[in-house]
């Protein structure tokens, strides 16, 4: 999974966590994980993808913060939280 692009699983009624296991995915440059029932914060993980482009994430039942680590994806062009419960400073 280290050389995957893209991973894109929007509306498939997807439920639980997002897994922290997804910061492990290096050559990540898309995911979206919208449209679907996924519950919980956003993993402090995510900032690891380095690569990372686009982050869609609308359209669940997430809650909670932020995660300060977001701030270190500086190719981060694209990023969706609408329709879920985050809070904190963009």
């Amino acid at each position: 999974l280290q050389y995957l692009r893209e991973v894109t699983f929007h509306e498939n009624a997807l439920s639980g966590s997002i897994p922290t296991e997804i910061g492990n995915m290096n050559n990540l440059e898309h995911l979206d994980l919208s449209n679907n029932k996924l519950w919980g914060t956003i993993p402090v993980e995510l900032g690891r993808l380095r690569k990372i482009k686009q982050l869609l994430l609308h359209r669940n039942l997430l809650f909670g913060y932020l995660p300060p680590s977001l701030a270190e994806l500086t190719k981060l062009y694209t990023i969706w939280l609408s329709e879920n419960d985050i809070r904190g400073e963009v």
